[in-house]
This record gives C-alpha cells, sequence and structure tokens, in this order.
C-alpha cells in the first residue's frame, strides 16, 4: 500500500482509514481556505499586485509588507519582522521574503498590513474548523459501516476468521457477499448484535452547526428560516449581506488601515469591501421553470443558481 505524504515530506497516512482521514480534511481545508481568502474585494490596486497576493499572504503569515522595488515596482509580499520596536511595541523594521527578492525595509518606505490587530494568519481558523468538520464526516462513515454490518461475528479457528474478514470486506465494499463454507458450518461460528444506534442525522446537524459557526466567523450570515408552501419572486432572491461578527470586523478595520496608509505614503488610491453578492436561489429558479412551463415553454435547458447583481457591499 502506497502511503501519503505533505508537501514537506513527511509521512502521514499508511493505511486505508488514514488516507480517507486525509482526503476528507484536505477537502474541508480547501473549501474553507477559498471562503477565507475570497472575502474582501480590493479597488484600484497597481497591476504589479493581484489581489490574492494580498490575502494569500495575510492569510498564512498574518501579515504582509507593501513597497516599492525599482525592478519589480509595487510588491504586497510577506515579511519577518525585526526586533526593532518604537515606544509602543510595534515594529519599525521588517525584511521582505519573495521568490528571488530578499531586501530590508522600513515604517519609511514601506507599510505593515496586518490580517487583524494581532497578525494571526486566517489559516489557523481554517485548519481548526477543517479538521473538526472532517472529523464528523469520517464518524459519519463509521456509523454507516456500522449499519452495513450491525453484527459481530467470533470464530474459532484461523480459517474461519479469513473468510468471516472477507465477507465483511465484500459488505463494505458494497457487494452481495455469499459464502458455504463447511468449516464456518462446523466451526461453531457466534454472531452477537451491535444495536449501533442511527446518529447520522445529528451528525450532520452538528457538522452544518459548525460550518454555519465558520461561516459567521468571516461575516456570512447563517440565521435559517423556516421555507413558506408558496414563495414570491423576490422572497427567493437571497441576498448574501455582510455580518459583523466583530472577528470579521476586525479584519475589514486593519485593511482600511492599510489602505489609508499606502494612500498617503505612494499617493495611490487603493480601497477595500467586503466582497458580497446577490444569489438567486433554487426557489426563484423552479418559480421561474413552472411560469415558463404554464406558457408551454420548453424549460429543460434552464440552469439554476447563477450569480447576479453583483454589489460589492
Amino acid at each position: 500500500m502506497i502511503p501519503f505524504y505533505t508537501q514537506y515530506g513527511n509521512k502521514i497516512a499508511n493505511t486505508k482509514a488514514q488516507k480517507k482521514n486525509f482526503i476528507e480534511n484536505n477537502l474541508m481545508y480547501r473549501r474553507f481556505t477559498l471562503v477565507a481568502l475570497n472575502n474582501f474585494e480590493w479597488i484600484n490596486l497597481p497591476d504589479e499586485i493581484k489581489p490574492r497576493y494580498i490575502e494569500r499572504s495575510l492569510f498564512y503569515t498574518g501579515s504582509a509588507v507593501f513597497g516599492y522595488d525599482d525592478n519589480i515596482g509595487y510588491f504586497v509580499l510577506p515579511a519577518a519582522l525585526q526586533g526593532n520596536l518604537d515606544v509602543y511595541f510595534e515594529p519599525t523594521n521588517w525584511s521582505v521574503i519573495g521568490n528571488g527578492l530578499t531586501k530590508q525595509y522600513n515604517n519609511t518606505n514601506s507599510i505593515l498590513m496586518r490580517n487583524n490587530m494581532f497578525c494571526i494568519p486566517s489559516e489557523y481558523d481554517v485548519r481548526w474548523y477543517a479538521q473538526k468538520i472532517s472529523d464528523v464526516y469520517r464518524t459519519v462513515d463509521t456509523n454507516v459501516c456500522a449499519h452495513k454490518m450491525p453484527w459481530v461475528m467470533k470464530a474459532r479457528s484461523n480459517r474461519t476468521v479469513l473468510s468471516l474478514k472477507n465477507l465483511w470486506k465484500q459488505i463494505n465494499e458494497n457487494e452481495p457477499a455469499v459464502f458455504m463454507d463447511d468449516d464456518m458450518r462446523n466451526d461453531g461460528v457466534e454472531v452477537f448484535t451491535t444495536n449501533t444506534p442511527y446518529v447520522i442525522d445529528k451528525l450532520y446537524d452538528y457538522a452544518r452547526k459548525l460550518t454555519s459557526d465558520f461561516y459567521e466567523l468571516y461575516g456570512y450570515p447563517t440565521t435559517q428560516t423556516e421555507k413558506n408552501e408558496r414563495l414570491t419572486m423576490t422572497e427567493s432572491e437571497v441576498k448574501v449581506e455582510f455580518s459583523d461578527s466583530g472577528y470579521v470586523g476586525t479584519m475589514f478595520e486593519y485593511r482600511k488601515r492599510a489602505c489609508e496608509e499606502i494612500n498617503k505614503m505612494f499617493g495611490l488610491n487603493i480601497d477595500v469591501k467586503i466582497q458580497r453578492y446577490r444569489q438567486k436561489s433554487e426557489e426563484f429558479y423552479e418559480l421561474e421553470r413552472m411560469k415558463l412551463q404554464q406558457q408551454g415553454i420548453n424549460t429543460s435547458a434552464m440552469e439554476g443558481g447563477e450569480e447576479d447583481d453583483n454589489t460589492g457591499n
């Protein structure tokens, strides 16, 4: 069996279960990373700087430095903060680190951008929630397996144990399993029911709660409302608003401060906004289909869930 390795060469998974743990965690990590990296919209950036350069540095290191270099122009890069502090214990010197570029800058020729008040990387949040939620989903997998074969079998010979393992393997892989073995019959195989409780629905509720907590942390409202039997077109349009949990508000505040300091030092007009959009729900498109079908129009090619009306609130 080929083990899994991280990008740093560390072996992290040998067994099939460990690989599934790793894959599930990776899926959640990538999902939440994309949410965190696309939470803010940057406006009027110099051509040399892409928004992802800023958010990527803030996400992984908690801080970034905006400056100017004669060879590459304006840049935003991670930086190693130096030991020189001012009277308020704020860093005044840093070493900018890029691919093929390491250069000393300070607070007179560059601006230190903070992800939040304490320069804490957003990746810490993503890793914690990804681990918690992926663990819940793997527990769901375990509960499903327990219901595939809700009993434990006891055998007295190694040959019978092997037959029972093969039986379990086929059932676990969703294959019908039929065995005819005189040894199993003569071995006196005993079967004990496990009475495994069905908790999948509760686990999914818990996973949704954790997911809602993460989205709320990053400014997405997660209030769940009961669906009415009848929805109007207006009611089925979902406006994704900004909900300040106090956490993402601090992130937004320090990005705005960075814009003000950058504009003052370099004479630019950079700004940042919370990135949100208006999205029509599935109910909206279903009502549209019903309306068109009543008019005798074929709606088989109609797709729903497309974004509409970028607002950038």
